[in-house]
Parts: structure tokens; C-alpha cells; sequence
């Protein structure tokens, strides 16, 4: 009897706070579709074939769709999908979520905790119980401290700020990368990024995983006192990896 009261509250719950935000392209107007409103609107923004093998393909006359705490996207690994023309937002809560985006323009977040942008993406997969991984995007920006434990970025350059919860893994491919107050530990990180900043930030990981390139500039960093000057406004960065022991 207790399990079902609290099905039943959850369910009061998502319904009162769930939504989906849209806009038709050429209107700044948005419309809203709720749990209850959802099976006489979702064809107004998703292509209805693709949405019976959990395909969430937005048509391509929506410029602007928010996922807002919808359980639709809940633990089901569903996909969605949209045009390069098409602003995607999704809200997170502290639910889980298993969810894959192919889209340009794409901001994953929750209000209280984190927020992720990515312009000009492939492709990127997020879940709660796993990693975030972001495929080719010309600009990925994390800030706060993400609910995840992996972050893969690949072929992308990289910005992370203001976190300072530790992370397992950290695997980055793109010619730069950058920390802004961050204050955490790194378990296994690599990068392969020619430019590195590092403002207002103590980061220490003790990976040994390390490109040739990534070596010779943790080095410069440590050798060259001036460097890190420069790349601190306040001067207070320790050191971004403790080197490995010869």
C-alpha cells in the first residue's frame, strides 16, 4: 500500500511539473504540452513513425524544443533527434536519465547543479549511471558539478568551470581545454590539447595516461613559474597533474 501511495504522488508530481517547451520556426511565441495534453500534440513536433521505436525525430519547422524534466527521456535510452536550424534544451533532475542527442545546438542541465553547451555537435549521449560523451562539436562547455562520474570529449575544444566535484575518468580530444575555478580531483585523465588554461583553479590527478604533447606542457607549466602567472588571474593554481614517477 505504501509503494502505491508513492507511485501515485510521483505521478501527481511529474504531471504538475513535466513540460515540453516549443517554437515554430518564424514565431517567437512558445507552446507548451504537458503529460496530459501529449497524446493530441507530440505530432505538432515529432515525426509519429519514428516515435513508436523511441526515436524522438523533431520536425524540422521547430526551432526551439525543451525536454523540461520529462520523463520521456527517463532511462529508456531514447534518441533525439533534430535539424542543424533547431535550438535543443533539456532539463534534468535527480532522476535517471539515458538519453542520446543528434542535434547542433544542444544544452543539457539541471537548474540546481549543472549546465552543459554544445554548438555544432554530432552527436552526444548522456546518462546518470555512466558517462557523458560528446562526438565532434566545435565548442563544449561544462559548468558546475555534472552528475556524472566519465566525460569523454571528442574532437572538440573544452571549457569546465566552476566544479569542484571529483571525477573518475576525463578523456579529451581537441586542440585546447581550459579550467576555470575548479577545485577537484581528476582519478585517469588525458588529453592530447596543444593549448591548456588554467584560471583560479587546484586540480590534481594522479593518471598515467598521458600523451607525448600533454607531458611536455604539464613541464612547461611547472618549469616555467611565469606561464602559470599568466594562465591564473589570482595565482593560485597547485599544479593540473602531478607527474608520473620515473
Amino acid at each position: 500500500m505504501g509503494e502505491l501511495k508513492e507511485t501515485l504522488t510521483a505521478i501527481k508530481e511529474y504531471i504538475k511539473i513535466a513540460r515540453i517547451y516549443y517554437k515554430v520556426s518564424g514565431s517567437d511565441k512558445i507552446h507548451i504540452i504537458t503529460p496530459l495534453t501529449y497524446g493530441f500534440l507530440k505530432g505538432k513536433v515529432f515525426d509519429l513513425e519514428k516515435l513508436a521505436y523511441n526515436k524522438y525525430k523533431v520536425n524540422d519547422n521547430i526551432s526551439y524544443i525543451h525536454f523540461y524534466k520529462s520523463a520521456d527521456i527517463d532511462g529508456s535510452a531514447e534518441c533525439i533527434e533534430a535539424c542543424p536550424n533547431t535550438e535543443v534544451k533539456i532539463t534534468v533532475d535527480s532522476g535517471k536519465y539515458n538519453f542520446k542527442v543528434k542535434a547542433s545546438d544542444v544544452c543539457i542541465k539541471d537548474d540546481d547543479k549543472f549546465s552543459v553547451q554544445v554548438r555544432e555537435s554530432k552527436e552526444i549521449t548522456y546518462s546518470t549511471d555512466e558517462s557523458l560523451v560528446v562526438y565532434y562539436a566545435s565548442k563544449t562547455s561544462i559548468d558546475g558539478n555534472i552528475d556524472v562520474q566519465r566525460i569523454e570529449i571528442l574532437y572538440s575544444p573544452l571549457e569546465i568551470n566552476n566544479m569542484n566535484k571529483n571525477i573518475d575518468y576525463l578523456f579529451h580530444i581537441g586542440n585546447k581545454i581550459s579550467f576555470d575555478n575548479v577545485h577537484c580531483k581528476i582519478k585517469d585523465f588525458s588529453t592530447d590539447a596543444r593549448s591548456i588554461d588554467i584560471k583560479n583553479s587546484s586540480i590534481e590527478s594522479y593518471s598515467e595516461v598521458f600523451t607525448d604533447e600533454y607531458n611536455r606542457q604539464i613541464v612547461a607549466l611547472e618549469d616555467e613559474k611565469d606561464v602559470i602567472i599568466n594562465n591564473s588571474q589570482n595565482n593560485i593554481v597547485k599544479t593540473l597533474v602531478k607527474k608520473k614517477e620515473n
